[in-house]
């Protein structure tokens, strides 16, 4: 008589699902590597980072700014003092016809880089965001702003959204998304905030975003805007759990 054949238990396949709009790069890291299960279903975890809009608005209006898709940042070159740069993007629990089926926590982080060329050569200054600037900095007059529920639909009928301001008592990002955590080594300053995406439901859950960044004032030095940007680096990680935590 045969004897009994063990099976071994199927181990579920995490499928990351990762759209990249217009050079958008997702970042994706898990704690827990998979899911067992007893049978063959796939659990897909599924993220959808977009950026939806990158403006730039003057004394002459508004422009669309291309974003260059082959690019890890976002680049806005030849700025002139007090324009206001305004970058739109979302994640979402779906992509097409897959739904997020897993408990994720995701995390936005950006840093803000006025490239200003100081002592004839171009030098990289960080600004934070809610920081307000005195003018015996280069910086004068620049802002940083970070809204949540900024939905987007073109720029003029786009919505305001939410504050998501500093919190200088954090000591790590804060998952409600209410805050942002700001880490400052000297050099360069980056932001964090971030959420939870539960298994998706029928309806696509949408976080929606708006940076807004206003260029410094005018500088004594006619030549400090030869060659100037604004350098935004932004990635939205994704890590998987085990379980959402309470209150979620």
């Amino acid at each position: 008589m045969k004897t009994g054949k063990r099976v071994a238990a199927a181990v579920c396949a995490l499928l990351l699902i990762i759209c990249i709009v217009c050079g958008g790069i997702t970042f994706a890291r898990f704690r827990e590597a998979f899911i067992e299960n007893a049978g063959a279903q796939v659990a897909n975890a599924v993220a959808h980072y977009a950026r939806n809009g990158l403006y730039r608005t003057s004394d002459e209006g508004s422009v669309i700014v291309p974003i260059d898709q082959y690019s890890s940042r976002i680049s806005v070159s030849d700025i002139q003092p007090e324009d206001v740069i305004d970058f739109y993007f979302s994640v979402t629990d779906t992509y097409g016809n897959l739904k997020n089926q897993v408990p994720l926590r995701i995390e936005i982080s950006f840093s803000v880089c006025l490239r200003i060329r100081t002592d004839d050569k171009l030098s990289d200054m960080y600004a934070q965001a809610g920081e307000t600037y005195s003018s015996d900095n280069l910086l004068v007059n620049s802002q940083v702003l970070f809204y949540k529920d900024a939905y987007f639909a073109d720029h003029g009928n786009a919505s305001n959204g939410i504050d998501v301001l500093p919190d200088n008592t954090l000591s790590s990002t804060d998952f409600s998304g209410e805050l942002l955590f700001v880490a400052n080594d000297g050099e360069r300053i980056v932001h964090s905030t971030g959420f939870y995406f539960a298994p998706a439901g029928d309806t696509a859950t949408a976080k929606s975003f708006r940076l807004s960044v206003k260029v410094p004032g005018q500088a004594d030095n006619v030549d400090t805007y030869a060659g100037a940007q604004i350098i935004i680096d932004l990635s939205v990680a994704v890590e998987q759990l085990q379980e959402l935590p309470d209150g979620v």
